[in-house]
């Protein structure tokens, strides 16, 4: 089906369209998947993987997927930070809390969901050990956390 309207395509758009095969067959098996985590996975870029997917769509609206919870991809894009063991539980916890109010303020919509699970995370890690963390600004939490 795909193959026909992508025949001429070059060799790294047949790439990527097989990378988005796999991100749609994830979604459908009901998975938590970024795209960024398939597209570092298949070592293609986040712009070529959203040009072409936009190319499938137009052709097979039948193949968007469903839109998936911000809240389901927090233990996926956490799993990549470098959080100490017992601290991982209570950091999803709080996490989720924060992504509830910003819901509720309408903070989330038309955002990037890694970015706001990245900025929450912030919040909560500081909020575990307040006078530890006080002055640990956002940058070196991405640098101590490896995002």
């Amino acid at each position: 089906m795909i193959c026909g309207a992508f025949r001429c395509a070059s060799l790294d758009t047949k790439r990527v369209l097989s990378t988005i095969c796999v991100y749609i067959a994830l979604l459908d098996d009901k998975n938590a998947v970024t795209i960024g985590h398939v597209c570092n996975a298949a070592g293609c870029t986040t712009g070529d993987f959203n040009r072409v997917f936009n190319q499938v769509i137009k052709e097979y609206p039948e193949l968007r997927p469903e839109k998936m919870s911000i809240e389901s991809l927090v233990p996926v894009v956490l799993s990549e930070a470098n959080v100490a063991v017992n601290e991982r539980k209570i950091l999803e916890e709080k996490v989720l809390k924060i992504l509830e109010l910003e819901r509720e303020c309408w903070l989330i919509e038309g955002r990037t969901p890694v970015h706001i699970i990245y900025a929450a995370a912030y919040l909560a890690w500081k909020s575990l050990k307040p006078y530890d963390r006080r002055k640990v600004r956002l940058p070196e939490f991405c640098r101590q956390m490896d995002i």
